[in-house]
């Protein structure tokens, strides 16, 4: 499930910046703990 999201994450970002626009992601809370720490985690790293 976690390399599905991580999956659909790069998907997106690739085509935003093919695309030169913003990337907007909407998600809610994942089902397991794990699977939001590692959302945040991606995000962290993101925005460094």
């Amino acid at each position: 499930m976690l390399r599905l999201i991580a999956a659909l994450f790069a998907a997106a970002f690739a085509m935003s910046v093919a695309a030169q626009e913003t990337l907007v992601v909407y998600w809610t809370k994942g089902f397991y703990p794990q699977e939001d720490k590692a959302l945040d985690d991606m995000v962290a790293k993101f925005e460094k």
